[in-house]
């Protein structure tokens, strides 16, 4: 039997089809046509993501390595207990998109878990000097475990979550805190994570091509701007594209979860198994009948509750 859309999930390319106005995919190189569609798609998730009257949020401030400032935004719950938090990293190919765009996303599963969250407004791609997204997400951490105490959590039960591109980074930062023996983190939440800087240089799984919501031309104008020349070559370490580790020894235990029709599928299975080949513990999910993104443009599907509600258990283990 083919692939076919879940019924559900298929009626979300209605809303995102009128919010993208109809206009033709991002042609590959267009960085600049690839962060206006971009914003437009995940704008229009935030608009219809569910409301979180129960979410406070406050703004904070931290200083990356290099002198620059980075907006830090803390999500809570009037009710949270001592306990847990997460650092939560936003999609966009880490060249688009925003942590403030976010906020209603990272509100929806603080609402949901119970556990507070802080967001970083790390920079995009492509970057004046290498890492610059990633060091930034590397001083949201570092605030998180030094601000412990006044935030009310414990520094050693610290969860690095992100979606799409900022899973691919959250997934960088875990290799980053290892290389540099850093702050704890208890577990990693990769939800359809942008992982290996090959994807976008071959044509996609013409089974799953009909269905993507994602394109190789866009991956290729995302991992271009990431990497530059480098990209595709043997000169890419593990903390700028993670599906070049050789090992995932002392990485955090992670759970991963992506749509059988999205264009992430194979490198997210390909991580999990060598996470398993080290004897790391790695939990995989594979949502059948889902595009990438399927949970924000059709957030009222079974499907969509599954998941949510698997992150979820998965997040409140810690």
């Amino acid at each position: 039997m083919p692939f076919a859309l879940d019924p559900e999930i298929a009626s979300g390319l209605e809303g995102l089809a009128s919010a993208l106005s109809g206009g033709p995919p991002p042609a590959k190189g267009d960085i600049a046509a690839l962060r206006q569609f971009s914003d437009l798609f995940i704008g229009h998730i935030s608009s219809i993501a569910l409301p979180s009257p129960d979410v406070t949020i406050e703004t904070f401030e931290a200083i990356s390595e290099d002198s620059h400032p980075v907006p830090l935004y803390w999500h809570a719950k009037a009710s949270s207990s001592p306990g847990s938090a997460m650092l939560y990293l936003h999609g966009g190919g880490m060249v688009a998109s925003s942590a403030l765009m976010y906020q209603p996303i990272v509100s929806g599963l603080v609402s949901r878990t119970g556990v507070p969250a802080l967001s970083v407004e790390f920079r995009n791609a492509p970057y004046s000097a290498p890492l610059q997204g990633l060091h930034d997400a590397y001083v949201g951490l570092t605030y998180l475990v030094s601000h412990a105490a006044e935030l009310n959590i414990d520094p050693q039960r610290i969860i690095v979550i992100g979606d799409s591109g900022g899973g691919g980074l959250a997934a960088c930062l875990t290799h980053l805190v290892r290389e540099r023996q850093g702050p704890k983190i208890a577990k990693q939440i990769l939800i359809y994570p942008m992982l290996d800087d090959h994807t976008g240089l071959s044509p996609v799984d013409p089974q799953v091509a009909p269905f993507i919501t994602v394109d190789a031309d866009s991956m290729w104008t995302c991992w271009n701007a990431i990497l530059g020349s480098r990209r595709g070559t043997e000169n890419v370490k593990s903390t700028e594209a993670p599906a070049r580790m050789t090992s995932a020894a002392d990485l955090p235990p992670m759970y991963l979860d992506v749509g059988d029709l999205d264009i992430f599928r194979g490198e997210g299975l390909e991580y999990v198994k060598k996470f398993w080949a080290d004897g790391v513990p790695a939990e995989f999910h594979v949502w059948p009948g889902c595009y990438h993104g399927f949970d924000g443009l059709a957030p009222k599907a079974k499907v969509t509750e599954t998941a949510w509600n698997t992150r979820a258990r998965a997040i409140q283990e810690v």
